[in-house]
């Protein structure tokens, strides 16, 4: 009896070893560092409602409206989605390549705490303000990579990922710059202050009144007819700032398209800066449908009324600011009819 007594203790004693054995294996393999995988497995863009961008003296803060971002250091001007939505993919695509270490030296020569002029951080916010991400990238590693680690989590690990990192913290970057882009097949004329660019029955746009002797200069008609594709601007200001509150403007091109929609532009100057204000104006506001009204035209007349809200809605926006160009967009709006002109060769 003590002899199978004995024969138990062993077992247990091995079975017991075996368990600890086991147990150390998988807590080993466990905290065991897994090289290639990706910083954030779970994180759902549509839960984060703020993201805070900061360098150095530069932050950019995101806050989302309605189904998009808006630049609170911009008075609210509207984000760009593709600009929004690469910060997103790059924070995805953030892989691991190993685990470097932990603590204040470590952190201090990596650029990492405190922030230094070669440090990046990104927040990320939910609907009530919490903490999602906090992230903070350091210095760049020689071979590719750079040092990064996550202050929302307890004791977290100084990272290096498998390649560079590539958030800034401009806000121009984010900013959405494009005001306005007529394609040039839609316009029907373009006005200036003493000429006329009006399609013909081919749809090519072409000077009117050009005087004997004198043909169009192509490169200045690239310009004027161009004016309105992917108008974009420098900078921006609230209407009422003091720095255009006492600006002069003055009409420069107009545009009208083939739907009878358009929009004007007016310029000012201010020493070496040019600054826009641009409107809209639609063909009607309202239409008649009678009863026995054909499907096609109600079709036309649908699409007449929703050119009608598009238009009040650009005006409604626009209205609110003025925008510095540079002197390359300029150009296309302070051009006379005699620079739209060259002797015939």
């Amino acid at each position: 009896m003590k002899k199978a007594n004995g024969i138990l203790i062993g077992v247990a004693a091995v079975l017991l070893l075996l368990s600890l054995t086991a147990y150390h294996y998988r807590h080993s393999q466990a905290e065991r560092f897994d090289r290639g995988r990706r910083l954030f497995q779970s994180l759902d863009p549509d839960e984060v409602e703020t993201i805070v961008v900061s360098k150095g003296d530069e932050t950019v803060t995101l806050k989302r409206k309605g189904e998009e971002y808006v630049v609170e250091e911009a008075h609210g001007y509207p984000a760009k989605n593709e600009a929004v939505n690469r910060l997103f993919k790059t924070l995805f695509e953030i892989t691991l390549e190993k685990e470097v270490g932990s603590g204040e030296k470590l952190a201090k020569e990596l650029a990492l705490q405190p922030p230094g002029e070669e440090t990046t951080e990104l927040v990320l916010k939910n609907a009530a303000q919490k903490e999602m991400v906090h992230l903070r990238l350091g210095k760049t590693f020689e071979g590719g990579g750079r040092y990064l680690q996550r202050l929302d989590q307890d004791r977290a690990p100084i990272l290096l990922s498998g390649k560079g990192v590539p958030i800034n913290a401009d806000r121009k970057t984010y900013l959405k710059t494009e005001i306005l882009s007529v394609s040039q097949p839609d316009i029907e004329v373009i006005e200036g202050p003493d000429f006329e660019i009006a399609a013909g029955e081919d749809g090519a746009l072409r000077l009117a009144g050009i005087p004997g002797g004198k043909e169009e200069d192509p490169s200045a008609m690239g310009r004027a007819k161009g004016a309105f594709t992917r108008l974009v601007f420098e900078e921006i200001h609230l209407a009422d700032a003091d720095v255009v509150r006492d600006l002069t403007f003055r009409d420069a091109l107009r545009v009208t398209l083939k739907d009878g929609t358009g929009y004007g532009v007016q310029l000012a100057e201010k020493g070496d800066a040019v600054y826009l204000r641009i409107s809209g104006s639609a063909a009607v506001e309202k239409v008649e449908i009678a009863r026995d009204t054909p499907e096609e035209e109600l079709q036309e007349k649908a699409d007449l009324l929703t050119r009608a809200d598009e238009i009040k809605a650009f005006n409604a926006f626009h209205g609110s600011w003025v925008y510095k160009i540079t002197s390359f967009v300029a150009d296309k709006f302070q051009l006379k009819k005699a620079d739209l002109m060259k002797d015939k060769e």
